[in-house]
């Protein structure tokens, strides 16, 4: 819950997503904007909507039950995140933040990007991505998997360690 994850902007965007159409809002971890975004839920008339548990060991039993995995962040380096989401099989919307967003969801069915700091286009996506049919993704992620990822970093980086 710190200003990278931008969570206020993702607050406002569930605000703006009619009552009917939205659950329950689960933002997972600890931070110093805590008590801000539990002021802001109040303010945006969503505090009944919105749970924050704080830390969990394991958050993939709620990731793996949602209907959106959401990430507002305004930068990230590699939001691996979004790979564990993609795993879960889940529908994802992610502002194209620098950098990882764009590299990680491209070409993934049932992912959205969206601007960051915009929370009428986050809130857009997210209600799309409610509304339509609920279903298990098949994603390749081999080029997530840590073998391929030594392989490419090794063909990377050796031949900057040889003495030709």
């Amino acid at each position: 819950l710190a200003r990278q994850k931008a969570q206020a902007d993702l607050l406002r965007a569930f605000a703006k997503i009619p009552e009917a159409e939205r659950g329950t809002l689960v933002i997972l971890g600890e931070g110093p904007l805590r008590q801000a975004l539990e002021v802001e839920a109040v303010n945006l008339g969503i505090d009944d909507q919105l749970w924050l548990p704080g830390f969990l060991d394991n958050p993939w039993w709620f990731v793996a039950r949602s209907d959106v995995f959401a990430l507002s962040s305004l930068w990230e380096g590699f939001a691996r995140v979004l790979v564990e989401a993609l795993a879960c099989g889940i529908s994802v919307v992610s502002t194209d933040c620098p950098s990882g967003p764009r590299e990680i969801l491209s070409c993934q069915p049932g992912t959205r990007l969206v601007p960051p700091g915009n929370p009428e286009v986050m809130a857009e996506a997210i209600r799309a991505a409610i509304q339509s049919e609920r279903c298990l993704y098949h994603r390749d992620l081999s080029a997530f998997d840590p073998t391929s990822i030594a392989q490419r970093f090794e063909a990377l980086l050796l031949p900057l360690l040889r003495d030709d």
